[in-house]
């Protein structure tokens, strides 16, 4: 098994402003890794692939895990680092499409592990939006939030949940959280 515990997760569903609070991290000088899955979608409809949630979710997935697997060993453990979305958010998709999560998918997010504590920004409707690569209703974005506490918990995480609050106190708080985590 693979422990980094200099590797946090923020996840949530859809819109939760995680990404924002990934990028004001990386403003304070921690190191960040985007979300794979907007990169995913991007990439996919600009050359016609079919590796796309709403099209052919188990071949998005599967590309999902490769890219989240890959973040995960190629980043240098030295560094605390944020990952916008970690490797249990493939299980909180599958679980959200109520599709089969294979014994592997677990597997991977059970050996390859960040920091026991991971960060979850809880569904907020006062910013959510949608756009090409976040079509999910409001509604839908909820209960992406509650499959990924489904998906983390079933691994053994500890969910810290983010206050709805400004960036700036997202800031602070996770900056809080780090000062007494002792993992």
């Amino acid at each position: 098994m693979k422990y980094r515990n200099s590797f946090f997760v923020i996840t949530g569903g859809p819109g939760a402003g995680k990404t924002t609070l990934v990028e004001a991290l990386k403003r304070q000088g921690f190191r960040g890794v985007d979300e794979p899955g907007r990169r995913i979608i991007q990439t996919q409809t600009k050359f016609g692939g079919r590796a796309i949630p709403w099209l052919e979710p188990e071949l998005y997935a599967e590309v999902e895990l490769a890219v989240s697997i890959s973040n995960f060993l190629g980043t240098n453990p030295a560094e605390t680092t944020f990952f916008d979305r970690g490797i249990a958010d493939v299980i909180g998709l599958l679980v959200w499409l109520k599709l089969p999560v294979p014994a592997y998918v677990i597997e991977a997010a059970r050996r390859l592990r960040y920091n026991a504590t991971a960060f979850i920004a809880p569904a907020w409707e006062d910013i959510y939006v949608t756009d090409e690569e976040r079509p999910q209703s409001f509604s839908e974005a909820s209960t992406v939030y509650d499959a990924m506490i489904k998906a983390y918990t079933l691994v053994g995480y500890n969910l810290i949940h983010l206050p709805r609050s400004s960036v700036s106190n997202r800031v602070n708080f996770v900056r809080g959280v780090l000062m007494t985590n002792t993992d």
